[in-house]
């Protein structure tokens, strides 16, 4: 992945052509980080992922509220299936391998912004399984598994922008922020019931 300092960002157009993003900023602070999406030419394996261990472990059978920012910068492919993984142990694998893991978040509508100053927001709640140690960012799914738009797109792949990325518990019951892309998945209700189940 790239990580882009504001002050920097004309080098990019001068190393590849069409990825323009000297215009772009941060949404907040001075850096942000730049994911290939999409776009492998026949090769499942050239997508690039973010992945950071966590201060501490999560708590098992708690509920975490996850958010991420992100754009595509305007010549690049628009894409659905970026997703979160919380696992337990470091992933390190650079072949077709990293398709075996379900995200627990996952974008399911193509992800477009109207102007390169619009960040959209991917969050969700999950309910936790294990332990997690590790989060992953990316697109865990095959480019033929995933919805493009290439209308006006320059470069052949999807280039995304990402910026505060957050994760926390739930605590008693403090308001869940509304999700700008929520998985349906995870949305259920009691028979006969508008109480949500968690």
């Amino acid at each position: 992945p790239d990580i882009l300092q504001h002050n920097q960002l004309e080098r990019m157009k001068r190393e590849r052509a069409y990825y323009n993003i000297a215009s772009y900023s941060p949404r907040s602070g001075e850096v942000m980080i730049g994911l290939k999406l999409f776009g492998c030419s026949g090769r499942n394996h050239c997508k690039e992922y973010l992945q950071v261990k966590l201060k501490e472990p999560l708590q098992k059978k708690t509920l975490y509220y996850f958010e991420a920012w992100t754009k595509p910068i305007n010549s690049s492919i628009k894409i659905n299936n970026i997703g979160l993984l919380l696992s337990m142990n470091r992933i390190d694998i650079t072949s077709t391998g990293i398709y075996a893991y379900t995200p627990q978040v996952n974008s399911e509508e193509v992800i477009y912004a109207e102007s390169h100053n619009d960040w959209i927001k991917i969050s969700d709640t999950i309910y936790t399984d294990s332990s997690y140690q590790f989060l992953t960012l990316g697109n865990f799914f095959l480019d033929e598994q995933t919805t493009r738009i290439t209308e006006k797109s320059e470069i052949s792949n999807a280039y995304y922008l990402f910026d505060d990325m957050l994760l926390e518990r739930v605590v008693n019951n403090d308001p869940i922020p509304v999700s700008a892309v929520i998985n349906p998945r995870n949305i259920h209700f009691e028979t006969d019931s508008y109480q949500l189940r968690v």
